[in-house]
């Protein structure tokens, strides 16, 4: 993948791994290229994108299930997976690059005029390579049952029951163009599995803190609320009328999709809407990973009261937890800046999806930034790829201990072909380092701490 021309980015050319390391100093770049990464990723894995069956292919299988007797068809995983990349494809030569750009960064076209970005097929398919990650799913449909089983290595059985019954309640949906593409993609989403793209933004710690209050629906109905009243006393015709067609036009994008015009990036957003999302209690003690990070980071664990508010337990003993909470307001930065990580962890990651996280060590105590290192090896195991921004050698350091670990006792899980970190500079090319493990010195960090080193030692002399 290769980007040129984004903000302060020259150039960058990305070899798509388990794990992508942005480094550099403040403004290189790192932000807008994780920010670019997250707009093309999400959109990629739009749910109303796919179809498997075109209206022809649909109608022809309905009848001759119908005519055979037979109620189960089988259908080839690479077959779907094709399709889906090749769909992808389509879809990204009609939506430019610099369309997606101006969408997620929310800013004016002029930004990203000399934007380009070069995609391969095969990094649309190393993207997409989970995408049957469930058992058996179930949809039905003017009366119809469909379940799809996914119990073999190579192929999906999807099983029809009470088509005869129905067979003409379907027939006249697919005379209806709205009912009859409804049907189609819901059908071709039931297929896959698709990933999640998660962002978690370095200003995650006053958005935990203050979510409720940046719920962006809510800011959109108390301004309408507040345009209303306003309209309602206004006694000048041409004036009332202006207003009536500015009230008009809130409300349909309110009801249309409340976050289009959103005046945050989408990242930014899309994280506010994930965490005001979070309305039940959680805990999942059996999950390996949230399980270390309550017990060796947190030292505790969140919990959420009936009204969605959330509140903090600290540990006692081994498996106890003290029974006095602690409002979420007042706890530490550090358990501030996780809270979204840990539900994700623990509710929603699964195989094949991609995290994105903009300086993971953020207010983390160096112990827990080592700490946090181990977390995100055990998440690239549970098939999770990761993208990081991070100005923490420490925390690449650790990285390379479990690299190096790993390859002392042969688990080939999580090795040096697995990463690549990226070196920004401004308004250069950006730089990529392979092999991790043989690494000894790392300039971007290193030279800082040998100058800091080499001052102390000559004033000490001196003195």
């Amino acid at each position: 993948m290769k980007i040129e021309k984004l903000g302060v980015v020259e150039e960058i050319t990305l070899t798509l791994k388990k794990l992508m390391i942005f480094t550099g100093k403040n403004n290189t770049g790192k932000t807008h290229t994780s920010y670019l990464l997250y707009g093309l990723i999400s959109y990629i894995f739009k749910s109303n994108m796919f179809s498997f069956f075109s209206e022809e292919e649909l109608e022809k299988l309905l009848y001759s299930l119908k005519d055979s007797g037979s109620k189960t068809i089988k259908i080839e995983k690479e077959k779907i997976k094709k399709k889906f990349c090749k769909d992808v494809r389509n879809e990204l030569t009609k939506k430019m690059i610099k369309e997606i750009a101006i969408e997620n960064f929310k800013i004016s076209k002029e930004n990203f005029e000399n934007l380009s970005l070069k995609l391969e097929s095969s990094e649309i398919e190393f993207l997409t390579d989970n995408l049957f990650t469930y058992t058996n799913r179930k949809m039905a449909m003017q009366g119809i049952e469909i379940t799809i089983n996914n119990n073999e290595d190579t192929s999906i059985s999807l099983t029809f029951k009470n088509l005869e019954n129905n067979f003409n309640n379907v027939s006249e949906l697919l005379k209806e163009d709205f009912l009859k593409d409804f049907f189609l993609k819901s059908l071709s989403n039931t297929l896959i599995s698709l990933p999640n793209t998660f962002y978690f933004p370095a200003e995650r710690t006053g958005i935990n803190v203050f979510k409720n209050e940046l719920n962006e629906n809510r800011l959109k109905i108390y301004d309408t609320l507040m345009n209303t009243l306003q309209f309602t006393n206004l006694k000048d015709p041409e004036e009332k009328d202006r207003k009536r067609s500015e009230l008009f036009r809130s409300n349909i994008d309110l009801l249309t999709d409340g976050n289009r015009k959103s005046s945050y990036p989408k990242p930014i957003s899309d994280y506010i809407n994930f965490l005001n999302s979070i309305k039940e209690n959680y805990d999942n003690p059996e999950d390996k990973v949230s399980g270390y990070i309550r017990r060796e980071i947190l030292q505790g664990k969140y919990e959420i009261d009936e009204n969605g508010i959330v509140k903090f337990r600290e540990k006692f003993g081994k498996n106890r937890y003290k029974k006095d909470e602690i409002s979420f307001h007042i706890v530490s930065s550090s358990i501030k800046s996780l809270f979204g990580l840990d539900y994700y962890i623990d509710k929603i990651a699964k195989k094949g999806d991609i995290l994105i996280f903009d300086e993971p060590e953020l207010s983390l105590h160096p112990e827990n930034q080592v700490k946090l290192a181990y977390v995100i090896f055990m998440l690239i195991e549970k098939g999770i790829r990761i993208i990081i921004s991070t100005h923490s050698d420490l925390f690449i350091r650790a990285l390379t201990n479990i690299i190096l670990d790993n390859k002392i006792k042969k688990i080939n899980t999580f090795t040096d072909s697995d990463v690549r970190i990226y070196n920004f500079e401004k308004n250069k090319k950006v730089e990529e380092i392979d092999k991790i493990s043989e690494i000894s010195y790392f300039a971007n960090f290193d030279d800082t701490i040998k100058d800091v080193q080499n001052k102390y030692d000559d004033l000490v002399e001196k003195l």
